[in-house]
């Protein structure tokens, strides 16, 4: 994901928004898969409530703006 991070942020100023939202939906589509196939915690099963989804999310849109 740093790579992607990298290539993004280089990206003229009119690109990096629809970079971000491809970001967003990338980051998305993984928690989503990550949360039906079920997170392993020391040999128990966890899941993300709606905040923590949308935490990641935004640290990966903050994540381009920098």
């Amino acid at each position: 994901a740093q790579g992607l991070y990298a290539e993004a942020a280089a990206l003229p100023g009119r690109e990096r928004p629809f970079a971000a939202l491809v970001m967003m939906e990338l980051y998305r589509g993984l928690l989503a898969r990550m949360e039906r196939d079920g997170f392993r915690v020391k040999g128990g099963r966890i899941s993300l409530n709606t905040f923590e989804k949308a935490k990641a999310l935004f640290n990966a849109w903050k994540a381009l703006r920098r």
